[in-house]
């Protein structure tokens, strides 16, 4: 649990165009995002820190304090400006759908603060084996005109249904039954 203290002594109003360097013995940087900020001050204490008083519009304040090794005020608050989150809207994962011919991509959604971030993982299509990490390279096709299901990793996925039909230097003929490729 944070603890928050306010503290009396402190230099009021100062506007946020007050550089960092008319502030040499400030121990944080200047905030940012900060419309308004004081310069605080502890007793028998050398540095002096920043403290956001409003921010700039999409931002609000948060509090944090430091320790002073002070005796009469051994803790300082101090507010900063964070990105204000109200969260996102429509951002839903997107399923499998074709990236490339062969490869398919899935679209991970997560909303960080107020926008929405995808991650996308890769898998070969149906009738393609292998593995891919950017949905151009990785996937073969299965052989003859085989079939396979989508996100087979290795030919022994690939097969050929029965009933299908061939030809070969001694004629045609017609599987009776599925034949799973081998290596």
């Amino acid at each position: 649990m944070r603890k928050i203290f306010v503290l009396g002594i402190f230099i009021i109003g100062v506007n946020a165009a007050f550089a960092a360097e008319e502030c040499p013995n400030c121990l944080n940087f200047k905030p940012a995002h900060c419309a308004n900020y004081n310069v605080k001050v502890a007793p028998n204490y050398v540095d002096h820190f920043y403290d956001c008083t409003t921010c700039d519009s999409g931002y609000k304040i948060a509090f944090d304090y430091v320790e002073t090794g002070d005796d009469i005020m051994p803790t300082m608050s101090y507010g900063y400006c964070v990105e204000d989150c109200k969260g996102c809207t429509n951002c839903n994962d997107i399923g499998w759908t074709v990236a490339n011919a062969g490869y398919h991509v899935y679209k991970t959604a997560s909303c960080k603060c107020n926008t929405c971030v995808y991650t996308s993982k890769y898998r070969c299509a149906g009738n393609y084996f292998g593995s891919s990490t950017n949905g151009t390279s990785g996937c073969s096709p299965c052989p003859e005109g085989g079939l396979s299901a989508p996100g087979s990793t290795a030919k022994t996925a690939c097969y050929k249904p029965a009933g299908s039909t061939g030809a070969d230097s001694s004629g045609s003929y017609t599987y009776t039954g599925t034949c799973v490729w081998q290596n």
